[in-house]
């Protein structure tokens, strides 16, 4: 079965996501997800994005969910292309397919980890350039 599905993403989606993922369904609240193995650059984005910061912290304990083939996906505050969501202790990153590999989808995600928190104080977010306005401007 597994094989099937990866044929499907080969064929209907991007060959390198078809690869990243592992292909098991999660209980997210956004229909479609898949949890996948963190990309080996976000260790080094993670870094840097620390850096800008000036916060401290950890990638460990993050479940990374992609949602295959697509370039947003629906939320009760409308459509998004990631979103940071923390319950009961539990740290969840989601992003759309077309967007795992994107520096500032992924850094502006992991700067809403460092700061355990939803919303975008400018402090942070246009300091470090991680929203699509600071980011075009970089």
């Amino acid at each position: 079965m597994k094989f099937l599905r990866v044929l499907w993403f080969i064929f209907l989606g991007s060959p390198l996501l078809a690869l990243k993922l592992i292909i098991e369904p999660t209980e997210s609240g956004v229909r479609g997800t898949r949890v996948f193995k963190p990309l080996a650059i976000y260790a080094e984005l993670f870094e840097k994005t620390k850096e800008c910061s000036g916060l401290r912290g950890s990638m460990d304990g993050i479940t990374w969910l992609a949602i295959p083939g697509t370039e947003t996906f629906n939320t009760k505050n409308g459509p998004k292309v990631g979103m940071w969501e923390e319950a009961s202790g539990k740290f969840t990153v989601t992003l759309a397919g077309k967007y795992i590999d994107h520096e500032m989808v992924v850094r502006h995600e992991m700067l809403h980890h460092l700061l355990r928190r939803v919303g975008h104080p400018s402090e942070y977010f246009q300091k470090c350039k991680l929203t699509w306005e600071t980011w075009q401007k970089n």
